[in-house]
């Protein structure tokens, strides 16, 4: 029967899914598996149309009256929380205008691209070039990250308007030697703990070698992807 044959295909569907899961490598994200809604929905199908086949009429009119008020009360359910999900972490919306506002302000007269250095920040960099480029400036981003920023933000010019770096948590509190600090935020709670704390600096174009003097150990230093022009040192 249909219902036969769509029990085995959906039994094999969630072989499958089982294998798949098995496979993943690390923390399980929730992004990692929420595909498997797919197969479970059509497990659930199948359990259904299985108990209807076996149904009394009575039972099947009870089914799908109860289908239908379920039905009705789900899209009801979907509609409101669709309309309250606000945006993603709308926690950090008052810190990406702050920043933003800032550093739109600082930037240099001039033409070309900015260039965004993340390598001591993560969260706060998305929004920020969201924002630049609203205003019609190109960004580049290094390090580069395909999934984040696209193929059109990786760095290929040699010239740039401005190069930003970012930096959040403690690394805010250091300040690249020839740097300047253009943007800040930092939020408390009420205890006077840091919520957030984020900083942009405007550094020299060809500041691309980084020593962080915390990692230092008797003269030995960390040095985050140099490859040429001076080094830029940490400084409280």
């Amino acid at each position: 029967s249909v219902i036969t044959a769509l029990g085995i295909l959906v039994g094999l569907a969630v072989a499958a899914t089982a294998i798949a899961a098995a496979a993943i490598f690390g923390p399980v994200f929730p992004y990692l598996v929420r595909w498997t809604w797919v197969t479970g929905a059509l497990l659930g199908v199948v359990t259904l149309l299985g108990l209807l086949s076996i149904a009394s009429v009575r039972g099947r009119e009870v089914a799908a009256a109860l289908a239908a008020v379920g039905l009705v009360a789900v899209g009801v359910l979907s509609t409101v929380a669709a309309a309250d999900t606000g945006v993603p972490y709308a926690d950090r919306q008052a810190g990406e205008r702050t920043l933003s506002r800032q550093v739109l302000a600082a930037l240099p007269d001039g033409r070309g691209p900015v260039l965004i250095d993340t390598t001591r920040a993560l969260f706060a960099v998305p929004g920020l070039t969201l924002q630049i480029e609203r205003q019609g400036i190109p960004v580049m981003v290094s390090p580069w990250q395909a999934v984040v920023y696209g193929d059109r933000r990786l760095p290929h010019r040699s010239h740039f308007r401005a190069v930003l770096e970012v930096a959040e948590g403690s690394d805010a509190d250091l300040t690249p030697l020839g740097g300047r600090r253009i943007a800040e935020f930092h939020e408390r709670n009420a205890a006077g703990h840091t919520v957030e704390h984020v900083a942009v600096f405007l550094v020299h174009p060809r500041c691309v070698a980084h020593v962080d003097l915390r990692d230092t150990n008797r003269g030995a230093a960390r040095y985050h992807g140099a490859r040429e022009g001076p080094v830029c040192l940490f400084v409280r």
